[in-house]
């Protein structure tokens, strides 16, 4: 005996819906694995040599000179007049 027709028009309905869904992930897993792919390409190819600017290494925090304090601000690691000496 077959199930009553309503049935299964909701059962052909609901694999319908599923095999729409399917299709969608397949296509969303074919998209992020070439954007992985062009990522990787990007990330490993050769490149072009890095600015001077860039490979400039950052200033010391712990140097108190011309780049550090300044004028404007007392040296708090000077302990001569200012300080407790």
């Amino acid at each position: 005996p077959l199930p009553p027709l309503s049935l299964q028009e909701e059962f052909a309905r609901v694999a319908a819906r599923v095999e729409g869904l399917r299709r969608r992930m397949d296509e969303s897993a074919r998209q992020a694995e070439g954007l992985f792919q062009a990522l990787l390409s990007e990330s490993f190819a050769p490149t072009q040599p890095t600015p001077s600017v860039l490979r400039t290494p950052p200033p010391n925090p712990l140097d108190l000179g011309e780049a550090g304090w300044g004028s404007s601000f007392p040296n708090p690691l000077d302990l001569g007049e200012a300080g407790w000496g």
